[in-house]
């Protein structure tokens, strides 16, 4: 999905404009220091990366170019209010871009009743956590509910075939799916805690 912020449809600021700094942000420091080690390897030296949150952004209104939200959404409470603030802190004639997974989207073989099983968990975890697993196919209406316009709404399919390729698939899957359920257990236990307090 590419999105102008103050409803125009171009967006000639961009037009063979090399990008001159880049500011990134993650709530995990940890992440954090990931990015800035590979950054540092691949000699990036315009990047600037900091704990920040999107619903939040510590910038003024049209501060960017281009706001990036890559896999972001699926994940958040309020993507709408995401985009709102992404919207904000873009400039008039600039771009919010956002792309994510369509859980129920994904496909595979041979069929696997495994994998069937932890598409179904996956799902009910993210939910349970208030996030939507499809979000793909919502980004249009979330980017319009929050009032941008919408220039652009793509596809696209990555296909992972080699050994090498399923592999890192398979332990992202897992990492992805143990922090959700460890997120989905504190929040029970926040709410239980409420409940008793009640």
């Amino acid at each position: 999905q590419t999105m102008t912020p103050r409803a125009r449809s171009a967006s000639p600021a961009l037009t063979g404009t090399a990008v001159r700094h880049y500011r990134g942000i993650d709530r995990s420091e940890e992440v954090l220091a990931e990015a800035r080690a590979s950054a540092a390897a691949a000699g990036v030296t315009n990047l600037e990366i900091a704990v920040g949150d999107v619903y939040s952004l510590g910038y003024g209104d049209d501060s960017f170019d281009v706001v990036h939200a890559h896999q972001v959404l699926q994940h958040l409470s309020d993507p709408v209010a995401a985009l709102r603030e992404m919207g904000r802190v873009c400039r008039p004639d600039g771009l919010v871009a956002v792309r994510d997974s369509d859980y129920s989207a994904f496909t595979w073989w041979p069929v696997l009743p495994e994998l069937d099983e932890w598409m179904r968990i996956y799902q009910a975890v993210a939910r349970g956590n208030d996030a939507e697993p499809d979000a793909g196919r919502r980004l249009k209406s979330w980017a319009l509910e929050a009032g941008l316009e919408v220039v652009a709404a793509t596809a696209s399919v990555w296909c992972f075939a080699t050994a090498d390729d399923v592999a890192d698939l398979g332990f992202v899957f897992l990492a992805v799916t143990i922090l959700f359920i460890i997120r989905a257990e504190t929040r029970s236990r926040e709410r239980q805690a409420d409940q008793d307090a009640e």
